[in-house]
């Protein structure tokens, strides 16, 4: 039994890296020079990979994959909205304007996103909740969705937004009582980075951390080579055919990829994506198909990637200004795709 769930767990996560848009590529050669370890598992709604080189200070793998589970245990506990007690949903519920008093954990992602939202100057706000169940793409996701009216989306605009949204001294409070939050973009890349900070707390310098498609590595792998990850091609999942359009050489950094043809309904012959600007109140539209970040923290780069979604192409101008990182924008252009990226991504890149 426990050998056939292994082999169910594995084709999961091949399913989910088939959908999410992204492959590891490399991790595992035939013949190892150095005893390469993988744990695997489920969190915050999807599978999870972690691939590490074991050093002189040995940690048992059965030790270390219980210290994974009960930390991504207790993140989604503090950050999933799909559980009625955790704290986002304590929070969420509040309807008045009083002091919220969160776990350090659930105030530094608070705190992180609310500094990209100022950097992105709103185009990422975590304060979309209330839109985001408006267009049916919340908890209980619903398959016959339609087009909400302009005057429930301007309604829900008055009450929200990051300004809305107040973070001091360790505690978060609203500034309208209807304000809600979503962590959907932030909270996998802060735990890929959590569970890196764990095993480097055991010593490993030399591993590879993803949570549903976000990513994080240190050092090298098994060959002593950088560890390799392959961008897929932003197609459909209902296409079956996969193409890996982009490989990256990176160490000492985090991926992170969004797109708007994961997640998506059709109403009346027009596709709706589930990622919403937040200046309008409707799903994105620009040419933008997925976009790719590489930044030294995975937190980071998970909200930056749904940003420039948002953004569109002008966003790869404000990633060029922060130091570390490096992005990838698939253009839509007529029936093709065009590749727009930052001066340095070159230097990381097998197939530029």
């Amino acid at each position: 039994m426990i050998a056939l769930d292994n082999l169910i767990l594995k084709l999961l996560i091949l399913k989910a890296r088939l959908l999410l848009g992204f492959s590891i590529i490399g991790i595992l050669g035939c013949e190892n020079k150095t005893q390469t370890f993988e744990l695997n598992g489920y969190t915050m709604g999807t599978t999870y990979s972690v691939v590490y080189l074991q050093n002189q200070y040995f940690v048992e793998k059965e030790v270390l994959q219980q210290q994974v589970d009960s930390l991504l245990n207790k993140l989604n506990l503090q950050m999933s909205t799909y559980i009625e007690n955790s704290e986002i949903s304590q929070f969420n519920s509040l309807n008045e304007k009083r002091t919220f008093t969160p776990s350090s954990e659930f105030f530094e992602v608070v705190s992180r996103s609310q500094n990209i939202s100022n950097q992105t100057r709103g185009a990422f706000d975590i304060t979309i909740m209330p839109l985001v169940n408006l267009w049916g793409f919340g908890p209980g996701f619903k398959k016959n969705i339609s087009v909400p009216k302009k005057d429930e989306i301007d309604e829900i605009l008055k009450n929200s937004g990051f300004k809305n949204l107040i973070v001091s001294h360790n505690s978060i409070s609203k500034k309208t009582p209807s304000l809600k939050i979503d962590l959907n973009a932030v909270a996998k890349g802060f735990a890929v980075d959590c569970v890196s900070e764990l095993l480097e707390k055991w010593k490993i310098r030399n591993y590879l951390v993803e949570i549903g498609g976000e990513i994080r590595c240190l050092g090298a792998n098994s060959e002593g080579n950088f560890w390799t990850i392959g961008i897929d091609k932003p197609i459909s999942e209902a296409n079956s055919q996969r193409k890996i359009e982009s490989i990256l050489k990176i160490s000492n950094s985090a991926v992170a990829t969004s797109g708007d043809y994961r997640n998506f309904f059709e109403d009346n012959g027009t596709i709706y994506s589930h990622i919403i600007n937040p200046y309008t109140g409707y799903p994105v539209k620009n040419r933008v198909a997925s976009a790719t970040v590489i930044a030294p923290f995975c937190t980071e780069a998970d909200a930056w990637a749904t940003a420039l979604l948002v953004m569109g192409e002008k966003g790869i101008e404000k990633i060029e200004n922060l130091e570390g990182y490096e992005a990838i924008l698939y253009i839509r252009k007529e029936n093709k795709f065009q590749k727009i990226m930052t001066s340095g991504i070159n230097s990381i890149m097998l197939n530029p």
